[in-house]
């Protein structure tokens, strides 16, 4: 059992999982991220003493219908934790949990109800980069801000990247990947 400080008092973690994710399957792209996201996270708390307590995505975050994300779910409602010794989800940053974007928009209503299944089954979400305060909706509102302008910065990252393959394919480059074989720029 794990001793966690939470102001000036402790109580005893009865268990811990890890969820790390990044952007993409693509190996050469954030290539790092699951390490540096577990090296933060054991800082914070330590190291996990059980490896299958790990769960990890290379997905976008834009739907919670990840595998990893979904096998952790699964876990944790099958193994609900009492209210007074709650379990803890690990997790670098909210945006790492994820930011719905159905129809391109920010949804903070999915974002909220995937937090309260994980918390009503007695799992609270912590997050390295944002420290929780135990006031119900000073948490609650710190959670979604950053959910929200996680999905805000996605959608306009997607604006300005498709702004900027036309504005390429418009200057003659070859904007999909690598150029067909024996394709030469005029200018």
């Amino acid at each position: 059992r794990d001793v966690d400080l939470v102001g000036g008092s402790s109580r005893v973690v009865r268990k811990r999982k890890r969820y790390l994710r990044k952007s993409t399957e693509a190996a050469d792209r954030q290539a790092k991220s699951h390490e540096e996201q577990n090296a933060e996270c054991d800082r914070k708390w330590g190291p996990l003493p059980d490896p299958a307590d790990l769960y990890t995505d290379s997905r976008s975050g834009t739907t919670f219908d990840r595998p990893g994300f979904q096998k952790l779910l699964q876990d944790c409602l099958a193994d609900p934790q009492p209210p007074d010794n709650p379990g803890r989800i690990e997790i670098y940053d909210p945006s790492r949990f994820g930011r719905p974007l159905p129809n391109g928009q920010p949804d903070t209503r999915a974002y909220r109800r995937m937090l309260w299944r994980l918390e009503e089954a007695g799992w609270r979400v912590e997050f390295v980069t944002l420290e929780r305060s135990d006031d119900a909706l000073a948490d609650e509102l710190q959670i979604l801000f950053h959910a929200y302008n996680a999905s805000t910065f996605s959608v306009d990252l997607s604006r300005k990247v498709r702004l900027g393959k036309k504005a390429h394919a418009e200057e003659g480059y070859w904007i999909h990947g690598l150029a067909p074989l024996g394709t030469v720029r005029v200018v």
